[in-house]
């Protein structure tokens, strides 16, 4: 799982909070436990400078609450980061623990299990704590004793709702195709070429295009935003010679005659592209069905996420 949330961010962590047996979190100002519920075994890193606790930005409440129901809390002056690890959980992103967060900020956090990232934050998490101030009983009689005016901005209510669009990685089969086919779609070709390049995201980037007839569904759902790996070969048929790693699909072109997809083309593409035969060495490593000659095929996030993982240990080149 790698995904990015904004709407319901609170609900997606909440969940994987109730089925963690250890929660972990280094979040900047906290005021709500949205959820979370810190208990025995499970720590807290807020900010809980004097500062934090009289602007109302970090709740002397919830530091007791966290706190008498077991959980390591520490404070961390100039902490800003918000991550959390769920067990085998990660969160990163911009929420504080916070009413204001969960029901009328505009957040995103990047969820994951990638085991890489997850380590990560966990190391992150040890290090942080080892030069935190550890909230004990002294710390919060002492903190409880600072005047609090909430001075920080209270924000408007009404936020807008942003549903990430989660990209899909699809598996297509490319056939190199002559200048002189296809001489009546030239115009067409070129005007959604025109507009595609003014969508790349590097300067340093070209734009190529790949058309696609029949019902496939990569031709049916396939979008803006998407990626593609294309498996490439050349008109004159045969095996197919090389396979270039995911390229974003910049626009989608739909045709009288045909679906024309236009993909951003990296100036890495021809050093990251793998022959033929290892790529096929790659898929089997994975154990992603045998790829052809004529595949066409949508790839599940694990799949996508083992592939470029291991695409850099394969030789590349054609």
């Amino acid at each position: 799982m790698h995904k990015l949330v904004s709407s319901g961010l609170w609900a997606e962590v909440s969940k994987w909070a109730k089925l963690s047996r250890r929660r972990s979190a280094a979040v900047a100002y906290a005021t709500n436990e949205n959820g979370i519920r810190f208990g025995k075994g499970d720590l807290l890193i807020v900010n809980a400078s004097d500062q934090s606790i009289a602007t109302g930005q970090t709740s002397v409440k919830l530091l007791q609450t966290a706190f008498h129901h077991g959980a390591d809390v520490f404070s961390c002056p100039n902490l800003h980061a918000k991550v959390l690890l769920l067990d085998e959980i990660a969160v990163v992103g911009s929420a504080n623990l916070s009413a204001s967060s969960r029901d009328t900020l505009i957040e995103a956090g990047l969820v994951t299990d990638h085991p890489r990232t997850v380590g990560m934050v966990a190391a992150f998490l040890k290090q942080l704590q080892q030069i935190s101030d550890r909230v004990d009983g002294r710390f919060l009689k002492r903190v409880s004793q600072i005047k609090v005016n909430r001075t920080f901005f209270e924000h408007a209510n009404g936020r807008r709702e942003i549903n990430v669009m989660q990209p899909r990685i699809w598996l297509v089969s490319v056939t190199q195709l002559s200048d002189k086919l296809y001489e009546d779609e030239r115009a067409d070709a070129e005007r959604g070429l025109e507009k595609a390049e003014e969508l790349t995201e590097h300067s340093s980037s070209e734009v190529s295009w790949i058309r696609f007839t029949g019902a496939s569904k990569f031709r049916r759902e396939a979008k803006p935003g998407d990626s593609v790996i294309q498996i490439w070969r050349s008109e004159k048929g045969g095996s197919p010679s090389v396979v270039y790693k995911n390229q974003p699909i910049l626009r989608r072109q739909d045709e009288e005659s045909c679906t024309r997809f236009y993909v951003e083309e990296f100036k890495s593409s021809e050093r990251t592209a793998l022959n033929w035969k290892s790529f096929q060495t790659l898929a089997r490593r994975i154990g992603l069905p045998e790829p052809t000659m004529n595949t066409i095929r949508e790839l599940s996030a694990d799949q996508a996420d083992a592939l470029f993982s291991l695409w850099s240990t394969e030789k590349p080149g054609r």
